[in-house]
């Protein structure tokens, strides 16, 4: 047996030529648009199972305006990350809404922090630690949702 390389990711473009329809009807069907038929959106799926296709989440993010990316900002160590149970649990609800968790933690550097966040396009902002002492506010509106724990920003949500 020959190694001829790893084998090929299957795209959307695969699927769609496989399926015998276009791209776009692919991405509907997998969206659950109800312009598609059923036996459409069926042999749809059943081609992406056969294939082993994947979405692309970078993709799906450009074009469905969400990243799936929960940015956590941990500005002091204590209690959160004394134990595995905070971030496990964050971890496990964040997974069940399909989201990956973005860590930043004590050393970030401050001034920079929501800029970042913003150019990463994090879907929302989970702020645990002591508060606004430790790290700045942001400058203007915010980009995403922000909740905070451990101590409370007048305007929003703790």
């Amino acid at each position: 047996m020959t190694y001829n390389g790893p084998v090929p990711r299957a795209t959307m473009d695969d699927v769609a030529r496989l399926a015998g329809v276009s791209k776009a009807t692919v991405s509907r069907a997998l969206r659950g648009d109800s312009r598609i038929s059923p036996q459409t959106r069926e042999r749809i799926w059943k081609v992406a199972r056969e294939v082993g296709y994947k979405p692309d989440l970078s993709a799906s993010s450009l074009s469905g305006g969400k990243t799936g990316i929960a940015a956590i900002i941990i500005d002091e160590t204590e209690p959160w990350l004394s134990g595995p149970h905070f971030l496990e649990g964050l971890n496990r609800v964040l997974s069940r809404a399909g989201m990956d968790l973005l860590l930043k933690l004590p050393g970030f550097r401050p001034g920079d922090l929501f800029s970042n966040l913003g150019a990463r396009r994090a879907d929302c902002i989970l702020w645990a630690g002591g508060g606004a002492g430790n790290a700045p506010l942001p400058g203007g509106p915010l980009f995403a949702p922000m909740v905070t724990a451990g101590f409370a920003i007048p305007g929003f949500p703790a």
